[in-house]
């Protein structure tokens, strides 16, 4: 295993030194318009983007990324499984300033479809001493806008490769609750409800979130 490994790293390493005397970077190339990459978001998940040049100084596209993280196994007494599910798009206008430069500043209008689900069983549902199965689901409104500053440069041979710094904001999620106590009153319920906003903390990590993306791909 280990001198197949080695034998990869030499190929390598020869690929490169054969593509290096052809390589020279750019940002928006006069022929290569079209720009296919993928790419990774931290948390928020990886996906694939297009975008077309527009003259020297602008660029739009369109990406999707998504991502899912689910606890495993299923919720025990006086625990929970909490599931996250992120898939997002945004629609976006790249503005090139500096001639010859793959630096950018660029705006979005982003369609969400955000949803964290917690669901468990409880012996003592939030101090009522009843015992009942329940379920919170957070669902964040559908639009959007992100912004941010980023770079994208691309290689004679079509090699293209890009950074990007931003943040996506919108409205606050609505959140929903159901039991399968019927004692449980609903004023209990939506004291759930706020513990359960609180120990997610949506308001901090959701509603302004972060984009800090990284992406390969070809030029054409």
């Amino acid at each position: 295993m280990q001198r197949y490994l080695k034998t990869l790293r030499l190929a390598g390493v020869l690929l490169l030194g054969m593509l290096l005397p052809a390589v020279s970077f750019a940002g928006i190339r006069a022929d290569r318009n079209v720009n296919i990459q993928a790419f990774y978001t931290f948390f928020l998940g990886s996906g694939a983007v297009i975008s077309y040049n527009l003259g020297d100084h602008l660029s739009f596209g369109i990406n999707y990324y998504s991502a899912i993280y689910e606890g495993d196994g299923e919720a025990t007494e006086n625990d929970e499984i909490v599931k996250v599910e992120f898939a997002t798009s945004e629609f976006f206008l790249r503005i090139f300033p500096f001639e010859g430069s793959g630096l950018y500043v660029s705006g979005a209008a982003v369609m969400r479809d955000w949803s964290i689900t917690a669901s468990g069983y409880s012996t003592d549902f939030e101090g009522t001493g009843y015992a009942t199965d329940y379920k919170f689901v957070a669902e964040w409104p559908n639009s959007g806008v992100a912004y941010g500053l980023g770079g994208n440069w691309t290689t004679d041979i079509g090699l293209s490769w890009g950074l990007f710094l931003g943040v996506l904001t919108g409205d606050d999620p609505k959140i929903k609750g159901t039991v399968s106590n019927s004692s449980i009153s609903q004023a209990d319920i939506d004291k759930g409800i706020e513990n359960f906003e609180e120990e997610e903390n949506f308001g901090e990590r959701y509603n302004t979130a972060p984009l800090m993306r990284v992406s390969f791909g070809y030029a054409f």
